[in-house]
């Protein structure tokens, strides 16, 4: 793994060894605050039944102009909606927006692979400085259409301690993963 990205986790007490990726049926290492766990993650029940209308029904559907990643305290599922993950409570916690909207353009880089297809994020997501610590550790990130409410996009879990005071969480450039195949 990049010695920069981990240098730049480090503060937080954060070790990468890998990407944070979901795929579909598939499970994959990470390190995350120092303990080995298992990531997997899906499309939500909302994105698979709007690319199936747009594919097989020819019912048009219109991506989000902005995206943003929540940090879920307990691990989404394909039923999950915007309005019904439970975030993490840190004081100044918000969903950050993956890119700056341009409907998405600087969000994500182009995706790479024929037979699998990987799209990463462009830039850093880079969360507010908790400026109070969270009661309860993150075990979930969702893509979310909206800052507040919304549809699940994606989601996938990862396993944290609880976010302390002055820490400020961040997900590295190309760190967040979405794999199709």
């Amino acid at each position: 793994m990049d010695t920069a990205l981990n240098a730049a986790l480090s503060p937080l007490g954060i070790a990468l060894d890998g990407p944070i990726v979901w795929r579909t049926g598939r499970t994959w290492r990470q390190r995350f605050k120092d303990f080995i766990t298992w990531m997997c993650g899906s499309k939500s029940n909302y994105l698979s039944k709007k690319i199936l209308e747009e594919y097989f029904g020819g019912v048009g559907y219109t991506p989000a102009t902005h995206v943003y990643l929540a940090l879920c305290t307990t691990l989404p599922d394909d039923t999950s909606t915007g309005s019904t993950i439970v975030e993490t409570d840190y004081a100044s916690y918000a969903r950050t927006e993956i890119g700056t909207g341009n409907n998405q353009t600087d969000a994500w880089n182009a995706a790479t692979g024929t037979t699998t297809a990987t799209v990463t994020n462009k830039n850093a997501i880079t969360f507010p400085t908790a400026t109070g610590a969270s009661t309860n550790p993150i075990v979930g990130v969702a893509v979310v259409d909206a800052s507040s409410n919304g549809n699940v996009l994606a989601w996938a879990s990862v396993t944290s301690t609880a976010i302390a005071n002055g820490d400020t969480p961040k997900v590295n450039a190309a760190a967040l993963s979405d794999v199709e195949d």
